[in-house]
């Protein structure tokens, strides 16, 4: 069975539901507004004419003439939709859906995972509470994305639970703050009864949780934050989203499979994560080359600042453009949208005669604003991506379609997360228990926004090469997206 609680008070003394009923009546019900009036003009029109009407007594359609309906255009018939089939998000008197079911032992298996008849899981999510203002007509950005991802994680539970999949989950506000979650972890029972916890979403957040997860062995899911620094010794963490070095990997497998290692590029800026970020490429092309001897391939630093304009005038690469094949460049680039928008402008007028070329970057390249879509369908411009959404898949639209009837809204990319994070990492809790995550290799799974392809990542912070402890599990997969029809199409994954 499903249940879900919110033990969390707002601030205001209102309860959940009210936040839910706005969000659905201030996104639904404004294609339910009454048209305004049209001023009215000096001239009067004329009678309106034409066209033919059902006349019900002789059953027949006849010439509408001068005649008008009678009946108000703008009547709005209300239907009371029945609480059993869209019961409210309740406070912490109460349960989304079923109740809580006793937790019964059936077995133990070879990594000492415990099987059990009901498995506890928590969602931590920052639903803000503490500003709700019962009069808003709409949320921040945050709130959003952790409805979003809420409602997307209740569909899967309901899936799950009719596939015969029990879990008892508890969902928490952190209000976003380290404050918050501390008090969270100290004082709430459901996080110490866990069997899965999934959060949080933002970065500053994880450390707490990363911390609470190895003292207790609690199996941390981290659907949407990617630390900057790999936290270590944790076999109880696992990592959605492949971090910045599986990116890399990702573009260099790509690149080196489709075309030589002569014409490839490297270019980043003088900064120490884009340098580490050529460094994980080269590694990369001596791993598939299988030497450690082989010439690196050529690399072009920017020892520049950030201002666009110096940078474009300073960047000469004419020298590394061939005239006779395909030359291939790879960013390791992403927090400067000037750097990557003057190196393609730069590159697109070095092309003197329009030779071939093709660009590797990012995936906050999709999300850059300033930057002429032009010069990515020009230049060939290909990414990394974590996760892509087909909107011709069936199984998408049916979510789609599903979503929107429940919940009165469109289905975002938090939406996706939450359903594919929830069905497949519950599922993994009922098919291998409480430990389940030493069972994720063997099981990848394809969602309708994600794959998964866990792996274990050791810990080599010692510098040793043999017997090194496990830092954590992380997803591997990447999708390599091209740039077509001023759109991003999956080319590959990986």
């Amino acid at each position: 069975m499903i249940s879900v609680r919110n033990r969390r008070q707002l601030s205001n003394g209102s309860n959940f539901l009210l936040l839910a009923l706005l969000l659905f009546f201030g996104s639904a019900c404004g294609a339910l507004k009454k048209a305004p009036t049209p001023e009215k003009k000096s001239d009067e029109l004329e009678s309106i004419t034409g066209g033919k009407v059902y006349d019900p007594q002789t059953g027949t359609f006849v010439e509408a003439g001068n005649k008008v309906p009678t009946e108000s255009l703008d009547t709005i018939k209300w239907t009371v939709l029945p609480k059993s089939n869209y019961p409210p998000i309740m406070s912490s008197a109460g349960v989304v859906a079923g109740t809580t079911n006793p937790v019964r032992r059936l077995g133990v298996n070879e990594y000492g995972s415990e099987l059990l008849s009901t498995y506890k899981a928590t969602l931590l999510l920052p639903f803000m509470t503490q500003s709700f203002v019962p009069d808003a007509t709409e949320f921040g950005e945050t709130t959003n994305s952790a409805i979003q991802y809420y409602c997307g994680t209740k569909l899967a539970l309901e899936e799950l639970s009719s596939q015969g999949v029990s879990i008892d989950l508890h969902v928490l506000d952190t209000k976003g703050t380290t404050r918050e979650l501390n008090n969270l972890i100290q004082n709430h029972k459901g996080l110490s009864e866990s069997h899965l916890i999934i959060g949080p979403y933002q970065s500053d957040l994880l450390p707490s949780l990363i911390d609470f997860s190895r003292k207790s062995s609690k199996v941390l899911v981290s659907p949407n934050v990617i630390p900057e620094k790999p936290f270590a010794n944790n076999p109880s963490y696992i990592q959605v989203k492949p971090g910045f070095q599986r990116h890399c990997e990702a573009l260099a497998e790509d690149a080196l499979r489709k075309y030589q290692p002569t014409q490839i590029v490297l270019v980043a800026r003088n900064r120490p994560s884009e340098l580490e970020g050529l460094k994980v490429i080269q590694d990369t092309y001596r791993r598939i080359q299988g030497s450690s001897t082989v010439p690196p391939l050529k690399e072009y630093v920017v020892s520049l600042g950030d201002d666009a304009a110096s940078v474009f005038e300073s960047i000469d690469i004419l020298p590394f453009i061939s005239l006779s094949d395909t030359t291939v460049f790879i960013l390791p680039s992403w927090s400067n949208e000037s750097f990557v928008f003057a190196f393609l402008r730069k590159l697109d007028l070095s092309r003197q005669n329009g030779e071939a070329v093709l660009v590797y970057g990012l995936p906050q390249w999709m999300r850059y604003e300033r930057i002429d879509f032009d010069y990515y369908a020009k230049l060939n411009v290909h990414v990394s991506q974590n996760s892509f959404q087909d909107p011709e898949n069936n199984a998408v639209k049916v979510f789609t379609r599903t979503f929107f009837e429940r919940f009165g809204m469109i289905p975002s990319q938090d939406a996706f997360l939450g359903y594919d994070v929830m069905k497949y990492f519950g599922t993994m809790l009922h098919k291998y228990g409480t430990r389940f995550q030493y069972s994720l290799e063997s099981e990848p799974y394809s969602g309708l926004n994600m794959a998964f392809d866990l792996e274990r990542v050791a810990d080599t912070s010692s510098g040793k090469t043999e017997n090194l402890p496990l830092n954590r599990f992380e997803n591997k997969h990447i999708f390599i997206l091209r740039f077509q029809d001023y759109s991003f199409i999956p080319a590959a994954r990986y």
